[in-house]
């Protein structure tokens, strides 16, 4: 049996307080280690600029194709810089994210090991059908003289126990 413990490093306030020298210090640990896995959640859009909550269906769209946008033309932070380091160089098992927003796509190696636990924004669907099926049985509706019916809601395809990604 190895007696190595695992080194776990938490990246909250008192790191983001203390700017680059808590990041370098993360650093230097993280760069000691090789089997790593990182879970990180909305800390690093926020800190990229890329969210805020909306209060209506139209106001959501259009506010996912704004964080989509946002998220697809903003800089990498510092910490998506060294987690993007750490995968190039085979030191990152996997990444797991809360975030959906495809910012760890743009980066080559550290996309090979994410998992994005709610899905992606460049992969999200409509929960009753594919759009030209729903149009189709909107327009039968209308001729047969029924009201048409409101059209599904777009949602993301996150990760769940039972069922495989399409990632």
């Amino acid at each position: 049996m190895s007696s190595r413990r695992p080194f776990l490093a938490y990246l909250g306030t008192e790191i983001i307080r203390d700017g680059m020298v808590g990041l370098e210090m993360v650093r230097k640990k993280l760069w000691a280690k090789s089997n790593i896995v990182i879970i990180s959640g909305a800390g690093i859009s926020t800190n990229a600029g890329t969210y805020s909550i909306p209060d209506s269906t139209a106001k959501l769209h259009s506010y996912l194709l704004s964080v989509f946008v946002t998220a697809s033309e903003s800089k990498f932070t510092p910490f998506e810089r060294l987690m993007e380091d750490l995968a190039r160089y085979g030191r990152i098992r996997r990444h797991y994210t809360q975030n959906f927003d495809c910012r760890s796509t743009r980066l080559p190696s550290l996309s090979q090991k994410t998992i994005c636990l709610h899905g992606r924004l460049d992969t999200m669907m409509c929960h009753m059908y594919s759009q030209h099926k729903c149009q189709e049985y909107d327009q039968q509706l209308v001729e047969m003289g029924k009201r048409s019916r409101s059209g599904g809601f777009l949602r993301t395809q996150g990760a769940s126990l039972w069922r495989r990604m399409p990632q």
